[in-house]
């Protein structure tokens, strides 16, 4: 996906933590955790042959439903730290502009300019913690690291565009 350089992404300060990783074609990508059949999935599928009679029981089996789909995708979440441990790429606390577009990080990360990256950001949406990775260029800046992301998934730019949007609701909120 190639985006034009003259758009205007909408983006938020945040403290996120992150890891980069240079991405070259040599480079094997740690093993995203494989998804088996959730059993949020087919409690899912059994909520349904519920009678729609009892609300009480359908909506304390959509809640139990619920918790159980929370708990899979924390595990998956751990799973994929524990991978990107092993391989030694560890998520730091860094200060950083983010939006659909790509991030500036407020501190040096030492790659240089046109270097191609495999960026791993952890973001909380929706109260749910997860970890994204796309791709990403750096790009000359005075301060800090600027990155443009390259090749984002459309899922992937849409959890970090509704996690800027959430993150900006957030503040206003407290501001009032």
């Amino acid at each position: 996906m190639t985006e034009q350089a003259d758009t205007q992404w909408f983006r938020i300060r945040a403290v996120l933590r992150c890891a980069f990783e240079e991405d070259s074609d040599s480079h094997v990508p740690v093993a995203l955790p494989v998804a088996s059949r959730a059993a949020s999935v087919a409690a899912r599928a059994a909520l349904l042959r519920i009678d729609r009679g009892d609300t009480a029981l359908r909506d304390v089996s959509r809640a139990i439903v619920d918790a159980i789909g929370a708990l899979e995708q924390e595990v998956e979440r751990l799973r994929l730290r524990l991978n990107l441990s092993e391989v030694g790429i560890a998520l730091t606390k860094h200060l950083v502009e983010i939006g659909g577009d790509g991030m500036t990080i407020e501190s040096p990360i030492d790659f240089p300019a046109g270097t191609r990256l495999r960026c791993w950001v952890e973001i909380v949406l929706d109260g749910r913690e997860m970890i994204i990775t796309t791709a990403a260029e750096v790009l000359a800046s005075v301060h800090g690291t600027e990155l443009r992301f390259i090749d984002t998934p459309s899922a992937v730019r849409d959890r970090i565009v509704a996690f800027a949007f959430q993150q900006q609701a957030r503040g206003l909120r407290h501001a009032q």
